[in-house]
């Protein structure tokens, strides 16, 4: 007796196509949430790409010129008694040469300093990549819901007129209103087997709307008002989420902080790391929310 065989794919994206969209959709809002003025806007795209890919990276001053520059760094193996790497070695990535990125061991907070992204020392990418997996499978579940949805029965027939019975249910699923068959098409129809799927849509992108929020609010994005409208959400609710985006911005920004303090002291510049879209409320929004208090 032959046994059925079914062909499956790893599914390690989801869905490829639109998790490198996604991917590339929130590394772009990533991208511009810091701003620093004393950086060189491509020395500043470089460092958020190093945190976003490896999550650190080394300031160091550039031999001679005493530029200040950013490189990824190996450990040394070296290490304090709090397990923070005391010994370096920059990374020449696109072999600029000695002149520019010292290739000798550097010592940490006399030589270069590190600037990590967030505590846990983990690159940015994980923790979206982690995010938009999640959404890819909602996206996927939604997109399956709405093809059962869409195929309500299963029909059995005699086995005659096969594809004239598919033009019929063809022309039904195309919008007519009415279709016209000969006695014999309605006699080769057999039984008709509803599937009656649930209706889960809306429930999926609901969740959906969710784990992008939650994704938004890592990021330290404002995302009330993106997906859901305000009037529909308490002025409590607004300033909990409000709160919960500054306490990640704080997350993120006390690093750059620490960094930039570690960066004057000992490198000699002085850098400002800073969030170019505060959250805000704007003033006919305050207004609505006192006139709410009052009533």
């Amino acid at each position: 007796m032959s046994k059925l065989k079914f062909k499956t794919k790893e599914n390690v994206k989801t869905n490829n196509a639109e998790y490198f969209y996604l991917m590339k959709k929130y590394y772009n809002l990533y991208m511009e949430s810091v701003s620093c003025k004393e950086i060189e806007p491509e020395a500043l795209e470089f460092v958020l790409n190093q945190f976003w890919e490896a999550g650190r990276i080394a300031a160091y001053n550039i031999p001679i010129i005493n530029d200040l520059a950013f490189a990824p760094y190996a450990e040394g193996g070296a290490r304090t008694h709090y397990g923070r790497p005391t010994i370096v070695n920059l990374v020449d990535m696109y072999g600029v040469g000695r002149k520019i990125i010292p290739y000798q061991a550097m010592q940490v907070n006399k030589d270069v300093v590190l600037i990590y992204a967030l505590k846990m020392r983990v690159p940015i990418r994980k923790i979206v990549e982690y995010q938009v997996n999640k959404i890819c499978d909602v996206r996927k579940a939604i997109k399956m819901n709405l093809k059962t949805n869409m195929i309500p029965y299963f029909i059995k027939n005699n086995g005659t007129n096969d594809e004239r019975l598919k033009n019929i249910i063809s022309n039904i699923q195309d919008g007519a209103t009415y279709e016209l068959i000969a006695p014999e098409d309605a006699t080769s129809f057999g039984e008709a087997t509803l599937l009656n799927p649930p209706y889960l849509i809306d429930k999926l992108q609901a969740y959906q709307t969710q784990l992008e929020n939650e994704l938004l609010t890592f990021l330290g994005v404002n995302n009330i008002g993106i997906q859901e409208k305000k009037e529909r959400m308490i002025t409590d609710e607004v300033e909990s989420n409000n709160e919960l985006i500054a306490i990640w911005n704080h997350c993120w920004f006390s690093n750059l902080e620490i960094g930039s303090k570690k960066i004057k002291e000992v490198l000699g510049h002085e850098i400002h790391f800073i969030d170019p879209t505060p959250i805000k409320l704007e003033p006919e929004e305050k207004e609505e929310e006192e006139a709410d208090e009052n009533d």
